[in-house]
């Protein structure tokens, strides 16, 4: 059974990373930096998200810091997920009215959990990349240039909405371990495989050369062709550039196709966590119809 530590006073210092919260400090100067420097850490919030993040198994928690109320309800998901670890992570508890008091906000439902970042190397493309190059059927979601944090946060939502066996992000990108990021994706940025491209262009090269996927772009130029006509198996990779830009005409060049979404006629666009949902889910109805007898 795990007993947790009660927190009286506001001062503690043992929850020192939970006071007035800003995911600027918590990254430190490089956000994803190797082991061993400090305030390398993200923060997860509501029991959902603290849910996902212990059943991922892929991050590991440095303390959690939870109302009486969402401690009980925490507690066989904690006890779980700790069940073989080495050392077991610190869970504090204290009254709702002093967690707001310590965060300095009230939008944590009760829940709040410091959790280390990935090394560089956990989330290099090739690690994940690696783990698709057995799968004959494959869809990959790329995203160039996205920096609004709600939108990361709704693709990934989306990718696991809609079973995409992956999300790879530029390094523009907003960093999918900010708490917004985080509590729009509702935790799904914890078991959707993901990976940051320093190196975008030589990614884009090696995906068709290396991996054999058929390196695809959602985009609405007149020459693309409409998303019915998305490839139904095989190994693809979609590409989402910004809103206000799109894909790059760069990475445009090097795609083998592009698919675009039909609209009405004034609207030249939509939202990319929307153009995500629609690709994701007409890439998974082909898939099943592909893969239907008959």
């Amino acid at each position: 059974m795990m007993d947790p530590v009660a927190i009286e006073r506001m001062d503690d210092p043992r929850v020192a990373e939970y006071r007035d919260v800003r995911d600027a400090d918590l990254r430190g100067g490089g956000g994803l930096a190797p082991r061993g420097t400090s305030n390398r850490l993200f923060m997860a919030e509501s029991e959902m998200v603290i849910r996902r993040l212990l059943e991922s198994r892929r991050f590991r928690v440095k303390s959690m810091l939870l109302s009486p109320e969402q401690f009980r309800s925490l507690r066989s998901a904690i006890e779980s997920a700790w069940s073989q670890a080495h050392a077991v992570p610190p869970v504090y508890v204290a009254p709702e009215p002093m967690m707001r008091a310590i965060a300095g906000y009230r939008h944590h439902g009760g829940a709040l959990a410091a959790a280390w970042r990935p090394s560089p190397g956990e989330v290099d493309p090739a690690r994940t990349l690696e783990q698709l190059s057995e799968k004959p059927r494959c869809t990959l979601l790329l995203v160039e240039g996205v920096t609004n944090k709600d939108n990361i946060g709704a693709i990934f939502r989306n990718a696991a909405a809609f079973g995409a066996d992956g999300v790879i992000l530029d390094d523009a990108c907003a960093d999918p371990l900010f708490r917004l990021s985080i509590r729009v994706s509702m935790g799904h940025v914890f078991n959707v495989p993901w990976a940051i491209a320093s190196d975008w262009r030589g990614l884009l090269a090696e995906l068709p050369s290396s991996w054999k996927f058929d390196l695809l772009a959602a985009e609405t130029i007149a020459e693309a062709q409409p998303i019915e006509q998305l490839p139904r198996g095989g190994r693809v990779a979609i590409v989402l550039g910004a809103e206000r830009h799109g894909v790059r005409a760069d990475t445009l060049a090097r795609c083998a196709g592009t698919y675009a979404i039909p609209m009405a006629p004034g609207v030249p666009s939509i939202n990319v966590a929307t153009a995500a949902a629609v690709f994701l889910y007409e890439r998974s109805k082909g898939m099943r119809q592909a893969a239907s007898p008959g």
